[in-house]
């Protein structure tokens, strides 16, 4: 419609101090209260004008305020603090909020009546461990986004980024990408470049009685391989100092597997 070409004003209402959320709600006239701005200011709604509002975690919203949000979207007028002038407003709203809204009118942080006014269409994003399918998707597009265009995730990541419950969701998802590509010393993200949390769901899952025995790994690796160190390490997702461990640890001889591979 006309407002997808107006002006689009964020507002995440969890990051601003309660004293403030009026003012940068509603705007202000000049003299409305100690330190004002010369000349005013106008509010978040008030340069929504023509466009739209987005309200991040609307349930940190007082009720006090949600109820002046209302009055607002009914009658298309907002009066700045200090002023009473009604000024006349055109805009949508889009809001957000972690809390699933049912519970949080029961537990009185919505306004029943509010929520129905901005339940027009609702969309609801399951949480990342719902949604796998879009895992590697997104890995590869935070990577991208984040200047790691070259870098790729060995498939021993990406079965621990399957294990794992991403209690934070995708904002968890790019911190742990990016600690990853800042301390991998290949092009290739393994598991060791992984932070602790991410890492040991994965090795409690990697060694129970569904996945095979850690040798038998090492030497499949080797044989898929032909030997070559480096690309065994990439395969089971380890730095090329750990295969050595490995190796001497088991007592192998990589040369064995340069011209021959090991049954699978």
């Amino acid at each position: 419609g006309v407002r997808s070409h107006g002006p689009f004003v964020p507002l995440n209402l969890s990051t601003i101090p309660k004293e403030l959320l009026a003012s940068e709600l509603f705007g202000y006239d000049e003299g409305a209260f100690s330190g004002a701005a010369r000349g005013g200011k106008r509010g978040k709604i008030e340069l929504a004008h023509g466009g739209t509002l987005f309200l991040d975690e609307l349930t940190d919203l007082p009720l006090d305020m949600q109820s002046a949000l209302l009055r607002i979207l009914e009658d298309k007028k907002v009066v700045p603090l200090g002023s009473d002038r009604p000024r006349t407003v055109d805009f949508r709203v889009i809001a957000a909020t972690n809390l699933k809204p049912a519970s949080a009118v029961a537990d009185g942080k919505l306004r029943l009546d509010l929520y129905y006014r901005l339940n027009v269409l609702s969309i609801e994003l399951p949480p990342l461990r719902e949604r796998l399918e879009d895992l590697l998707l997104l890995v590869r597009h935070i990577l991208d986004r984040e200047g790691f265009a070259g870098l790729m995730v060995s498939e021993v990541v990406t079965d621990a980024f399957r294990q794992y419950s991403w209690p934070g969701n995708i904002r968890e998802l790019r911190n742990v990408l990016v600690r990853a590509a800042a301390v991998s010393v290949t092009a290739t993200i393994v598991a060791e470049d992984l932070p602790a949390e991410v890492r040991s769901g994965f090795s409690a899952h990697r060694n129970g009685s569904g996945s095979p025995p850690d040798r038998i790994r090492v030497e499949q690796a080797l044989a898929e391989a032909l030997g070559n160190i480096s690309r065994a390490a990439q395969i089971l997702g380890i730095h090329r100092t750990t295969l050595h461990h490995k190796i001497r640890e088991y007592g192998l001889a990589r040369e064995r597997f340069m011209s021959s591979r090991v049954p699978s």
